[in-house]
């Protein structure tokens, strides 16, 4: 009775945390930046994009699993100018943890407005063509439109201290909680800033705003208000030669209480730079100082993407959870005038 009391407790926590955390956690941003910030939605190297991603978490206590799908496309260049260019995107995920299968599903539009600055007028197919190592610089403005529901898909499987008599439990005792799901309309922006030097070496940082209208999701009580999360993205990317180069760069998230700073660094490696057999391999660690970091391998080979991410949670929920996978696939249809894979 005690060993179950103590899941029983355990798993209320857990149901609490859910509600007090936030948004989705993920950790590849960086092979997905439209995740992180709606301004860099299109940024990226080809005309449409679409990948699906996915986690599982605290696989020791409730498992937490996440599925996200992403689309992205590059619309129309020369809009007002023969510097610029325009792109949408759509990103829906569902989440459910435990028994009870808890979560949040999303679903928004994004849309984002691109411009060169300089006198030479540029194009789409520049920013993803780093052979010819161009100087840069790019300024965007993007924002994000959905629609979030939160709610318990198994109450059912809920089970409270107050259903057991004593002697036996019984299902059809009233929990003690009005449990409800909640479907709210949500709107968030971003800005982006790339410069690229004419040696190839690139920084990009972006800040974004989501939840503008600070929505309550409650599902017991009114205790579920979404806060407003504010994103800081950065990261530096430098050529070593024409077929290798290095990246780094960090995630930041401000939510209410909470906070997370995601950071990678990866090594790209161009087996094939031609588009029709384009082959690059990719490398290094990735993670975030709340739960811990681990290895990520990447191969990009013609017109598909894999990602392999594994993070080896450490310090305080080390005891709820050691594994932690993330997988992700692209499939990316490239212009023809792309002839290198990279920013």
């Amino acid at each position: 009775m005690l060993r179950w009391s103590s899941k029983l407790g355990l798993a209320f926590l857990l149901l609490a945390g859910c509600l007090k955390a936030q948004d989705v956690h993920l950790s590849l941003y960086n092979q997905l930046p439209m995740l992180a910030n709606p301004s860099m939605t299109g940024v990226f190297p080809g005309k449409m994009r679409a990948s699906v991603l996915y986690r599982n978490q605290w696989m020791q206590v409730a498992p937490y699993q996440t599925y996200l799908f992403a689309f992205e496309m590059n619309v129309k260049e020369g809009i007002f100018s023969k510097s610029d260019y325009f792109a949408t995107g759509l990103i829906g995920y569902q989440d459910a943890a435990g028994v009870m299968r808890y979560g949040n599903m999303e679903v928004r539009a994004q849309v984002a407005y691109h411009k060169f600055l300089g006198t030479e007028a540029m194009s789409q197919s520049d920013i993803v063509n780093f052979s010819r190592r161009k100087q840069m610089t790019l300024l965007s403005a993007g924002f994000s439109f959905g629609v979030i529901r939160r709610g318990i898909n198994k109450p059912e499987e809920l089970k409270a201290p107050n259903q057991w008599d004593g002697a036996r439990y019984s299902s059809t005792t009233p929990i003690g909680e009005n449990l409800t799901t909640a479907t709210i309309f949500d709107v968030g922006a971003g800005a982006l800033f790339i410069h690229r030097l004419n040696s190839g070496l690139t920084f990009t940082i972006a800040a974004s705003f989501y939840h503008l209208l600070g929505p309550n999701v409650s599902v017991i009580q009114n205790q579920d208000k979404i806060y407003r999360r504010i994103g800081v993205y950065g990261n530096v990317r430098s050529p070593i030669g024409d077929q290798f180069a290095i990246k780094g760069g960090a995630v930041y998230w401000l939510q209410g209480p909470h906070n997370l700073l995601n950071i990678f660094a990866i090594g790209e490696y161009a087996i094939n730079k031609d588009v029709d057999r384009l082959t690059i391999v990719e490398g290094g660690v990735v993670g975030d100082l709340n739960l811990g970091f681990g290895p990520y391998v990447g191969l990009e080979y013609k017109f598909i993407k894999v990602g392999l991410f594994y993070q080896f949670i450490m310090g305080a929920a080390k005891g709820v959870g050691q594994h932690t996978p993330e997988v992700l696939l692209q499939y990316i249809n490239r212009t023809t005038e792309s002839s290198a894979p990279r920013m």
